[in-house]
C-alpha cells in the first residue's frame, strides 16, 4: 500500500492559468494535474502555449491569473531545488570538455562534482567525459544537457522540445534515456509537437491548442478509446455490405484496399468475424486496430 500511495503522490496541480500577451492570449484557463512517476507530456502544434505553460511553471514567466502548486506547496525556492530542467538549446563552453562544463553547472547549483560520474553515466556519456563539447555530436550534447538537468538528483525534469533538430539516431537515444530516467523514478513532464514522440516515450498526454486544453489522460487509454477492426476480401463491395449488416457495427469506411469498421465498445471482433463466416464472406486481411496518437491529435484538433 505504501508504494502505491507514492506513485500517487501530487507532483503538479495547475488551476485556470491564464496568459494574455496584449491581444494574444497564449493561455487560456489551462488546469493539469501530474502525478509521481509518470512521464506527461504537454503536446500541441507551434505557438499553442507548450513553452509559455513550462516558463510559468519553472518561474520564467509570471500567469496574468490562475494558480499552480509543485509538491502541494507553493514554496518556490523549496520546490525549485527539486526540479531539474532543459528549456533551450543546449549552452556549454564548446573548448571545455564534459567534466569541465558539469563541474561548472556544480558550482551555480552549489552540489558536489562527485554527482558528475552518476548523470554522465546514466546519460550514456561517461566514456566521453574528457571530450571537448564542440566534438560532441548533437544528440551528445542534448544528451548533456539533460544531464546537467539531472544533476543534484531532482525529483522532476522538465524538458521543451527535447528531440527538436535531432536526426534519427539521436531522437532515439532521447527516447531511450526518457525510458531510462522514468524508470529510476524520476517524474518526466516534456512539451513537443512531436506526435510520434509523445506516444512513443509518454504515459500521459495533455493535448493543448491555443492555450487551451483539448484532453487530457493516459496516452494508452486516449488511443484505443474507439473497438476498431481493419479488414479487406476480395470483392470489398459485398465486405462492406455484410460489415453493416452486423447489429454491433457503429460505422463502415473504405480506406484504399481496406475496410475500417468501429463496433460497439463491448463487442469483441472476433463476434464480427463470427457473422461474416456466417454470411459465407471470406476474409483475407482481419485485425484489430487502434488509433496511433496522430490520428486522435487530427480528430480532436480539426
Amino acid at each position: 500500500m505504501k508504494k502505491l500511495f507514492l506513485f500517487n503522490k501530487m507532483i503538479l496541480k495547475t488551476n485556470s492559468l491564464f496568459k494574455k500577451y496584449s491581444k494574444l492570449i497564449a493561455l487560456n484557463q489551462l488546469s493539469i494535474e501530474v502525478e509521481k512517476g509518470i512521464v506527461y507530456g504537454i503536446l500541441g502544434p507551434n505557438g499553442s502555449g507548450k513553452t509559455t505553460t513550462l516558463g510559468i511553471l519553472l518561474g520564467v514567466t509570471n500567469a496574468s491569473s490562475g494558480k499552480y502548486s509543485w509538491f502541494s506547496s507553493t514554496n518556490t525556492s523549496n520546490n525549485r531545488k527539486k526540479i531539474g530542467a532543459l528549456l533551450e538549446t543546449p549552452n556549454f563552453y564548446p573548448n571545455l570538455n564534459a567534466w569541465d562544463n558539469l563541474c561548472i553547472t556544480c558550482n551555480i547549483k552549489q552540489i558536489p562534482t562527485e554527482d558528475i560520474h552518476r548523470v554522465a553515466e546514466l546519460v550514456g556519456l561517461d566514456e566521453r567525459l574528457f571530450d571537448k563539447f564542440k566534438t560532441y555530436s548533437l544528440g551528445m550534447k542534448q544528451r548533456l544537457a539533460i544531464g546537467a538537468a539531472l544533476l543534484g538528483k531532482p525529483e522532476v525534469l522538465v524538458l521543451d522540445e527535447p528531440t527538436n533538430g535531432l536526426d534519427p539516431i539521436g531522437i532515439v537515444e532521447i527516447r531511450n534515456l526518457i525510458k531510462s530516467i522514468s524508470k529510476q523514478g524520476v517524474t518526466v513532464l516534456l512539451a513537443s509537437h512531436a506526435l510520434d514522440e509523445v506516444e512513443k516515450v509518454c504515459t500521459h498526454v495533455c493535448v493543448i491548442q491555443k492555450g487551451k486544453k483539448i484532453t487530457e489522460g493516459k496516452v494508452n487509454d486516449l488511443i484505443v478509446s474507439e473497438n476498431l477492426v481493419e479488414l479487406s476480401s476480395e470483392n470489398l463491395a459485398s465486405l462492406e455490405k455484410n460489415c453493416l449488416s452486423f447489429t454491433d457495427t457503429l460505422d463502415c469506411k473504405k480506406e484504399g484496399t481496406v475496410l475500417l469498421v468501429k463496433l460497439n465498445k463491448n463487442t469483441a471482433p472476433v463476434e464480427l468475424n463470427k457473422h461474416l463466416i456466417k454470411q459465407g464472406e471470406v476474409v483475407n486481411h482481419f485485425i484489430p486496430r487502434k488509433k496511433n496518437l496522430e490520428e486522435f491529435f487530427l480528430e480532436k484538433t480539426k
